[in-house]
């Protein structure tokens, strides 16, 4: 069976991750990491917007509020608002990283809201190819402290977050051990 791909938009990013879809407002919202932007693409008017940050921003999540989302930058976990009229963001820092867990060469990377509503994010040092070890770590809406919830084995480069459809499971990627792991959410 043959299948057609087509090219919908060249959004030409250095490091594009974090692919979100909000069916509410049917628009894709992406980040490029290195150019420390928040892409928005309307799927049905095609609509691009690219939004500048001050810092790498490892992951975007939607919350109840089609207006706002959460994004995490190397220490901030951030509520934004993107102004399409003119392609600005207005930012509000819900969280920061614990200076105990150390700053330096860290960076959030990859994360999810749970079906919860609980975000869960992976901080990555620039060097974790030598082994410097990541951090996972979450925050319940409203709460302003994120937790460390590394395992006692430890974490490589957190990555590639899910949930089962009942949301009683977490799948996590450690890029750096090159493994998948089932985690019980115990209802958070």
């Amino acid at each position: 069976r043959e299948h057609r791909v087509d090219l919908v938009l060249n959004a030409r990013c250095s490091l594009g991750e974090s692919p979100v879809f909000d069916k509410r407002v049917n628009v894709l919202y992406f980040v490029d990491i290195n150019s420390c932007v928040v892409h928005s693409f309307h799927i049905d008017t095609k609509l691009h917007n690219v939004y500048q940050l001050d810092a790498p921003v490892g992951m975007i999540g939607l919350t109840d509020d089609p207006r706002f989302l959460i994004a995490c930058t190397e220490r901030a976990v951030l509520e934004i608002e993107l102004d399409e009229s003119s392609s600005t963001v207005s930012q509000r820092v819900l969280a920061m990283t614990p200076e105990e867990d150390g700053v330096e060469n860290m960076r959030f990377n990859d994360g999810k809201i749970s079906p919860q509503g609980t975000l869960i994010v992976g901080r990555m040092h620039s060097k974790w190819r030598d082994g410097n070890p990541g951090r996972l770590y979450k925050l319940n809406a409203g709460d302003g402290q994120l937790k460390d919830i590394t395992t006692p084995e430890g974490m490589g480069l957190p990555n590639g977050l899910v949930w089962t459809r009942d949301g009683s499971f977490m799948y996590l990627v450690d890029s750096c051990k090159e493994t998948i792991t089932k985690y019980p959410t115990n209802s958070d």
